[in-house]
């Protein structure tokens, strides 16, 4: 789990410097690598030693004035989290580093199954060193020692799932311990067997040939003998797999928590108090009685009531007292008349093992007038040394006849140093017992302790003290209830399955409740942990009145609390689960269907929960118009993966052949949130489904699928599907088509004028149908193509009725272009020199695109954001933005962006003069802009990379730039190139 600290070091894969709110942060280059080693050393470093490794050829002073120049940079963009003093650094403790985190990891945790998933790259992969060669050197040892690291965790990781019997997962991760290290022969040891184990004896061949193979390309040597010897048993079916040792969970629950609780009761005077600890079962008032009783030096008379024994008279004192007796200590009790013949006869009435005169000399007139006395002389004479606790456990069911000994007793008391301790469920106090508690309340003599849940810190070091690999999950799921804890653990439950030793528990309280509070939580219960009361009658089909005294009888036994006159709430999560998981299928299947007309009949309806509803009652044909509301409201909020689910539950309950439409709107929905190849596969379904005879909605999938492919700079693939439906006889499907293609021509900078030729037919099919969602799609376009030929001010013209047509557009299709024409408005103003407008419209644009939810936009806005900076001169602003923009592109897939950014890149450490990296990062933008095809951009990095190169490079780079510009008529460009040249 990750800190609070407010930055998060992953030093694994690409290196990132993340905030709490999950942003990149950007320092520059010494810093970063400063920081890098830091994190990586769990112990101080010396001054000396940070200077030698970053600047080995300056003097003492420089090298001592560049680190605190670097610490300096460090404090001020992530605050004080370097401990340092005259002599050493070090990383403050608190700060998450993902190596830290994997050095002190245990397998079995869920972290290690999120990571065997998504296994990290090398350490420190593709960074960028430049001259310490004593840096390169320590990366590389580090890369090679956490390369073996990470096989180890993955093989411990694997062995564990074999105890557990996960075969599957297990499988998983020696996997990736083999990707790691693949010549490891004790990994593809355990790979094999495993393998062999899961009947897949081809595949532990395989690990086997793949060793032997790698081995001998690499180290010319073949696998070691026991290696060899596997592998023959596997191939002659002569090897026996080992039995897998069970996960062990410890009977015998720990002490945790309840530390003031325990004072408390240290604290308590020994002269009859009746203590009742108070809780809902399983809360732990057993465990914190025996606990204090433990460390109390008392003689213990302990007993413990069950349900069934509450109509077996004297049944919980007689058993407990004559547990007792039959101690060494008190074999004199029972062998000597040490009471009068009187009272040893009473008692005989209870304990015949005693001596004494026949019971039933007595007259039958006596009754129990004398007993309770009897039993007060018993104890005073057990606690003649010692003092005496009376323990009742569960006394909410003590049968009535030892309740009122009890209770005479502490209303008489007894000469000795005793105590009176009674645990009782919360709200499930029986009428005897009351009694008692009365007597003791008006002596003064009462002290009632209730127990709470344990917090999380405490669930979490209970479930450790258990067992050695516990899930959040579970955790979570137990809610500070230790018993629900233990049986989850004992059970590896992290599913939604309650253990039936907790169902068990749960219906010992619900098989006494009346019919009509059986019926209320039955129905409360299908809508969740908190439930509205009008509701939930309505789903019961019960009266106010039964209503009123069902919500009574749960609150008293503790099943519910009412949080408002409203709303109730479940005690616990596993309550309500175990509550439906006694009713029958038929009933939570009838109780989701009431909910559900319950919910439709609400102004305004939730629809998403009567499709979930409908959907679990099994009534996809009425759930099915509900999702699609849901998802369309859902989308339009920009709640991409709430639309996603909706809309695939409309799906999957409609038929096939109706289900075109369906995909191609999830396409749509996909494309905004981001998704790109989840988009495409839905266009893919639409166009595969389209069951009508025209193929119109496959069609209009197509020129999706194909739109889908421009951010990925496909833009052959683009005018290929494109091209044949810009003659399509309906004119929506020809105006989409021609727009689409119009728009790939544009972005590759072929033939610009083709490409304006495209979108004007586009805009004329527009006008004609009056329609606007596509609009300011097609103006926006359009602005772009008069950007690329160099008139910048028609450009901006067109940008601005761009963003019109998006405002006037409905949301549902303008959002996107209207964010997009702030974006290039703030670009191209710039250009003109307009600063204070365009960062207007960029802090609009990035305003709309993160209250919409859309990420992948955001790239565009923090490299114009960037540009705008960088023309102002702050080169820290724009380097932050361009890194920002940076992640976001890499994370979605963006590969122009990806390249764009890069050569941005390129431009800040030019502006910082350091020309070494502005070459590096131009020269790498453009070999990605060259193999993507995107013409104008790759023009553009030509211009800026020339420059800082010989003479030579630098002319041959502008001729390519002026053919490229020439081709695509890009008027602008060709007069940057001319302006570059004279001045070489």
């Amino acid at each position: 789990m990750q800190s609070q600290a407010p930055i998060h070091i992953h030093l694994l894969g690409i290196p990132q410097i993340v905030r709490n709110d999950a942003q990149p942060l950007q320092l520059r280059r010494r810093p970063r690598l400063l920081l890098f080693y830091l994190a990586a050393h769990l112990e101080p470093i010396s001054r000396e030693r940070c200077m030698a490794l970053f600047w080995p050829d300056n003097d003492p002073d420089s090298a001592r004035q560049l680190l605190r120049t670097a610490l300096h940079q460090l404090k001020v963009a992530c605050g004080d989290i370097v401990v340092s003093d005259n002599q050493q650094l070090s990383l403050r403790p608190d700060i998450w580093v993902d190596t830290r985190m994997l050095s002190t990891v245990t397998p079995g945790q869920d972290d290690l199954d999120t990571l065997i998933h998504a296994p990290p790259r090398d350490f420190l992969t593709d960074i960028a060193v430049g001259e310490s060669a004593a840096y390169e050197r320590w990366v590389f040892g580090e890369r090679s020692r956490w390369q073996h690291r990470l096989a180890d965790i993955c093989y411990q990781h694997a062995q564990f799932h074999i105890n557990n019997n996960n075969l599957t997962q297990a499988s998983t991760a020696i996997n990736v311990a083999i990707d790691y290290e693949p010549l490891r022969e004790d990994i593809v040891q355990f790979a094999m067997q495993l393998a062999y184990q899961r009947a897949d004896r081809a595949g532990a061949i395989t690990y086997y040939e793949a060793l032997q193979t790698a081995l001998d390309d690499q180290l010319g040597v073949p696998p070691m003998p026991s290696t060899t010897a596997l592998y023959h048993a596997i191939v002659t079916d002569q090897y026996q797999a080992p039995v897998p040792a069970a996960p062990i969970v410890t009977p015998n629950q720990p002490f945790v928590g309840r530390q003031a609780e325990l004072i408390a009761l240290h604290g308590l005077t020994w002269n009859g108090r009746v203590v009742v600890i108070r809780g809902d079962p399983g809360i732990g008032k057993t465990r914190l009685a025996s606990e204090y009783l433990r460390r109390s030096n008392a003689v213990i008379i302990h007993a413990t009531a069950f349900e069934g024994d509450q109509h077996l008279p004297y049944h919980v004192l007689t058993t407990a007292v004559r547990a007792l007796l039959q101690t060494p200590a008190l074999l004199s009790l029972r062998q000597n008349a040490i009471l009068a013949p009187v009272w040893q006869r009473e008692l005989r009435r209870l304990w015949p093992e005693l001596p004494g005169g026949d019971p039933d000399a007595f007259a039958p007139d006596y009754g129990e007038t004398r007993l309770p006395e009897a039993v007060a002389l018993l104890m005073q004479q057990l606690g003649k040394q010692r003092r005496v606790a009376i323990f009742v456990d569960d006394a909410q069911w003590l049968d009535d006849a030892s309740a009122r000994i009890l209770a005479e007793c502490v209303r008489r008391g007894l000469e000795l140093q005793w105590q009176l301790l009674i645990t009782v469920r919360s709200g499930d106090t029986a009428l005897s017992l009351q009694r008692m508690i009365s007597h003791a309340q008006r002596q003064q003599l009462l002290t009632t302790i209730p127990l709470h849940p344990l917090s999380n810190h405490e669930t979490q070091e209970l479930a450790l003290q258990l067992q050695s690999h516990v899930s959040p999950n579970i955790v979570q799921r137990a809610e500070g209830n230790p018993f629900m804890l233990v049986e989850l653990l004992r059970h590896s439950v992290t599913s939604v399955e309650v253990p039936a030793a907790i169902r068990n528990l749960i219906a010992t309280r619900i098989n006494t409740l009346s019919p009509a509070a059986r019926r209320l939580i039955d129905a409360a219960a299908i809508s969740g942990r908190e439930f509205a009361v009008a509701q939930t009658q309505a789903m019961a089909d019960l009266t106010t009145t039964e209503t009123l005294d069902a919500l009574d009888e749960l609150t008293q036994q503790g099943i519910i609390r009412m949080v408002n006159p409203q709303h109730g709430r479940f005690d616990h999560v596993l309550t309500m689960e175990s509550i439906t998981a006694h009713a029958g299928p038929a009933r939570v299947a009838y109780l989701h269907q009431r909910l559900a007309d319950y919910l439709a009949n609400q102004t305004p309806p939730p629809h998403a929960q009567i499709a979930q509803h409908y959907t679990i009652a099994g009534l996809p044909e009425l759930a099915t118009p509900h999702a699609l509301t849901a998802a369309r409201h859902a989308q339009q909020l920009g709640a991409w993966s709430e639309s996603d689910y909706y809309m695939r539950m409309a799906i999957a309950a409609t038929p096939s052949d109706a289900q075109a439409p369906l995909w191609l709107e999830l396409g749509e929905t996909l494309i905004w949130a981001g998704e790109a190849n989840a988009a495409m596969d839905a266009f893919q379904q639409a166009i595969h489904n389209d069951a009508s005879g025209n193929c119109i909605i496959a069609d209009h999938a197509r020129i999706a699928l194909a739109r889908s492919y421009i951010p990925l700079a496909r833009y052959d693939d683009v005018i290929a599907i494109t091209t044949p439906l810009m003659h399509h006889h309906d004119l929506s499907i020809a105006m989409h088509a021609a727009f689409v293609c119009g728009t790939a021509h544009s972005l590759a900078g072929v033939d610009l004028v083709h490409a304006g030729e495209l979108l004007a037919r586009a805009e004329q099919h527009c006008r004609t149908l009056n329609t606007t969602d596509i609009l300011p799609r097609i103006l926006f376009e359009q602005a772009g193509i008069l950007a690329q030929q160099g008139d910048i001010d028609a450009a901006v013209t067109r940008y601005r009725d761009a963003l019109v047509a998006a405002e006037q557009a409905p949301a549902h299709h303008g959002r996107t272009w209207h964010i997009l024409a702030h974006n290039n408005l703030a670009y191209h103003l710039q250009l003109l020199g307009q600063y204070d407008e365009a960062q207007r419209h960029v802090r609009s644009g990035l305003r709309l695109a993160q209250r919409a939810g859309m990420q992948m936009i955001q790239s565009y806005l923090l490299s114009t954001a960037g540009e705008i900076a960088l023309a102002q001169a702050d080169i820290t602003s724009a380097e932050r933005m361009f890194y920002e923009g940076l992640n976001i592109a890499e994370r979605y897939g963006m590969p122009e962006r990806i390249a764009g950014l890069h050569a941005n890149l390129g431009l800040v450490a030019r502006a910082q003069e350091d020309e070494q990296r502005a070459r590096t990062s131009l020269t790498h933008a453009l070999q990605q802009a060259d193999a993507l095809g995107v013409h104008h951009l790759a023009t553009q990095i030509r211009i800026w990379l020339a420059p800082l190169l010989p003479a030579p490079a630098a002319h041959e780079l502008l001729k390519q730039a002026e053919l490229l510009a020439t081709m695509g008529q890009r008027q602008k460009l060709l007069t940057e190139i001319a302006l570059v040249r004279k001045h070489l």
